[in-house]
């Protein structure tokens, strides 16, 4: 008897749920961006797999892609802070499908991720540092790090260790093999489900982090970022809005900084703490 799909998805889902279980993870919590992020990639799957019209596919992706995305890459973004998992394997792994997602490897956003908190209250060797001035600068940011954030995070690998350059090529060439492989089976609806998406994350990423610092050069970590409160915003996002507190300890699970804002709540200046993401806007509140 064949399964509605529904019923299929249902069973789908609940594989993956025992799949990502507590014993396999470092803190119950990661329970639900795993879960999230394994769903959302076995979604671009099936509609890879199932639809053959690509501007049906692009719809079908676009949408929930253009709502989730920032909690899809906040998914990597922690797990670059801490594991995830507690199997090395298991995180290469999981770190490959976040790939997919995303468009950024494992090594190059962690090359480039950790760079700028090594050096972000020192704007001259920040790999993100906001140089743009004028008109658009937001989305010059934006467009300059969709460009240059592989050749960047590859000069940073190849002054790491010999392990570090190479897993750094062995996931990017994982990745262009999986690419070119979906690209030769239905190359328009690959570019659609898989390739666009990558592209768009990777400029959206630094175009919505681009309010985050700019305009704040200062050496407190405090007074360095802009705080976004929003509940439902953080609920989706795994709690990325607290971003003083992220860059004041960033070690600090995701789950536990609603707490250490709280905290530091009083001691960042309140024109740096905000009700509404500036979504269009590159103008922000000078401290």
């Amino acid at each position: 008897m064949i399964r509605p799909p529904a019923r299929i998805f249902t069973a789908v889902l609940s594989g993956v749920r025992r799949l990502v279980g507590w014993r396999l993870l470092n803190h119950k919590e990661d329970r639900r961006p795993v879960v999230f992020m394994l769903v959302f990639v076995l979604y671009q799957f099936l509609v890879f797999a199932l639809v053959d019209r690509p501007l049906l596919a692009f719809a079908l992706i676009a949408i929930p892609y253009s709502l989730l995305h920032i909690a899809l890459m906040n998914v990597m973004h922690f797990a670059t802070h801490g594991a995830l998992f507690r199997y090395r394997s298991l995180e290469l792994a999981f770190s490959f499908v976040c790939s997919l997602a995303l468009g950024f490897t494992r090594s190059c956003f962690r090359f480039d991720h950790l760079a700028h908190h090594r050096h972000y209250l020192n704007p001259e060797k920040d790999s993100n540092r906001h140089i743009e001035t004028g008109a658009c600068r937001r989305q010059r940011y934006a467009l300059r790090h969709l460009l240059t954030v592989y050749p960047r995070s590859w000069r940073m690998a190849r002054q790491a260790s010999p392990r570090a350059r190479f897993e750094y090529r062995v996931e990017l060439v994982v990745l262009l093999l999986v690419i070119a492989a979906l690209l030769a089976t239905k190359p328009s609806v690959a570019t659609a489900v898989f390739i666009i998406p990558m592209a768009y994350n990777i400029f959206a990423v630094y175009y919505w982090s681009h309010y985050q610092h700019a305009d704040l050069d200062t050496t407190d970590p405090l007074t360095a970022s802009r705080t976004y409160e929003g509940k439902v915003f953080n609920w989706i996002t795994f709690n990325v809005g607290y971003h003083a507190a992220h860059h004041y300890r960033p070690g600090v699970h995701w789950s536990k900084l609603p707490e250490l804002h709280a905290s530091l709540r009083n001691r960042i200046p309140k024109e740096l703490i905000l009700d509404s993401v500036p979504w269009f806007s590159s103008s922000y509140p000078d401290r």
